[in-house]
């Protein structure tokens, strides 16, 4: 028996911090939250996605968020990580076929196919109400033509070899499991010279976060003003922030992290990275989770501590006392078969 694999298994299977989620979920949707954890695997990720509407909670709803990961990319606030690559790999290229597996409501295939350079985006997600709004979205801009949303299990894709110029995930790779098993797959469909573009949570899986960054966490938590800290959803103050048990994830949302820890390692295995850049979040997510909604505005003292947030994040990241825990990564075939 492999020992210290069954400990990581177990390791934070259940916590006390779980009675409070879940009389929570039972207190303000009890017919929802039942049905839910009850059904089947394929049925709880699909009921955690089915939502089309979501309200400012996590880290990047904050404006000032979209405009750090756009800097940490491009260098540049307003060149955004589309920009960036398309200046910097995808130059002169055009009429290109692509593929998005969990493209949720097709948010960020619609900002590709707005580039101009791609002649079909095939993009997939395995929530109907998230496949319709995206398809919805198209027509009204008029870009039908262009994106192909249909619903699908990544795992269940079986396009034929080389179909793909580029292939991408935003922010879905860390919902697949056997990540290494998908990313062989994808190697396969892209066509010689293809890319595989992933902007996404690469952190500890199943958002088992190591104690460092609760640490630091819980610091800065402590430093912000109790007004600044009451929770979207309840109005309850935020005082501290741990790891989710493993078995709550797995009964709320399956999918969630699920391989995450696997995702760099399989890229460095199965594929050439042409770069990888570092977008933070190490800190940055578990702080301003259910809170975010106070960032969103001009308050100048919020604008003031997200700003001294930021910049703890980024000495950590360069005195490499934490690691990066989202990526923008470019890719080419290659690596081990």
């Amino acid at each position: 028996m492999d020992t210290p694999r069954w400990s990581q298994m177990f390791n934070n299977l259940i916590n006390i911090h779980d009675f409070s989620r879940v009389f929570e979920k039972l207190t303000q949707r009890p017919g929802a939250f039942l049905k839910r954890i009850l059904g089947g695997k394929k049925h709880r990720v699909r009921e955690s996605w089915a939502h089309i509407q979501s309200p400012p909670t996590q880290w990047y709803d904050i404006p000032l968020v979209k405009e750090r990961l756009n800097r940490l990319v491009s260098g540049d606030p307003h060149i955004d990580h589309r920009q960036y690559i398309l200046a910097r790999h995808l130059e002169g290229k055009s009429g290109l076929i692509a593929l998005s597996p969990g493209c949720g409501t097709g948010a960020n295939e619609l900002g590709w196919a707005e580039t101009g350079v791609f002649a079909r985006i095939d993009a997939c997600d395995l929530s109907p109400n998230r496949i319709q709004e995206a398809s919805r979205m198209a027509g009204q801009k008029g870009l039908s033509q262009v994106l192909n949303f249909f619903t699908a299990d990544a795992h269940g894709l079986s396009p034929q070899p080389g179909t793909y110029d580029v292939v991408m995930f935003e922010g879905s790779l860390h919902h697949i499991d056997r990540v290494h098993e998908m990313l062989a797959r994808v190697k396969d469909w892209l066509k010689p010279g293809g890319l595989l573009v992933v902007r996404d949570f690469v952190g500890p899986s199943r958002f088992q976060w190591s104690e460092r960054q609760l640490q630091v966490a819980n610091g800065l938590l402590a430093l912000i003003p109790p007004a600044l800290r009451t929770q979207w959803k309840t109005g309850e103050l935020k005082k501290k922030i741990f790891a989710p048990s493993r078995l709550r994830l797995r009964l709320a949302d399956p999918s969630e992290a699920v391989d995450s820890a696997s995702i760099i390692p399989a890229l460095e295995e199965q594929f050439r990275v042409l770069e990888m850049k570092a977008m933070g979040g190490t800190i940055l997510q578990l702080l301003f989770s259910d809170i975010a909604h106070h960032f969103c505005g001009d308050n100048p003292i919020a604008r003031d501590l997200f700003d001294r947030c930021c910049a703890i994040e980024d000495l950590l990241l360069t005195i490499n006392d934490i690691h990066s825990d989202f990526i923008l990564a470019v890719c080419a075939p290659g690596g081990t078969d």
